[in-house]
């Protein structure tokens, strides 16, 4: 969405990242969390399934089964755990910046607008 000289473009901001923008000029508004989202699954959680998994092998190595099987049930659990409070993150905050950008669309009486005159 192209936001050109003398538009009035306003960005939402989530920290320092922009999650969404709505350009009252022509009346356009994109949620970026919709239009690209992020990974669910990321690299760092191959490693944590895999260093539990050694993990688990190493306590079934020392004799130590049940602690071996609870940390082999947390080597399971961690992937659909992770990605389930990833993927409600996600929806909570695409929701968050649908109501802003709902807020933003509105227009504020009583707000004089400038215009720049030649």
């Amino acid at each position: 969405m192209p936001a050109r000289r003398g538009h009035q473009v306003t960005a939402l901001l989530l920290g320092e990242r922009m999650v969404g923008i709505y350009n009252a000029t022509t009346e356009k508004q994109s949620n970026y969390l919709r239009t690209d989202p992020p990974l669910l699954w990321r690299r760092c959680d191959a490693v944590a399934v895999a260093g539990l998994l050694l993990i688990s092998a190493t306590a079934l190595a020392v004799s130590a089964w049940p602690a071996s099987m609870v940390i082999l049930l947390m080597a399971v659990l961690y992937a659909p755990l992770m990605i389930a409070a990833r993927l409600v993150w996600r929806c909570r905050t695409r929701a968050q910046v649908d109501r802003a950008l709902d807020i933003v669309k509105r227009p504020v009486a009583g707000h004089p607008l400038l215009r720049r005159v030649k």
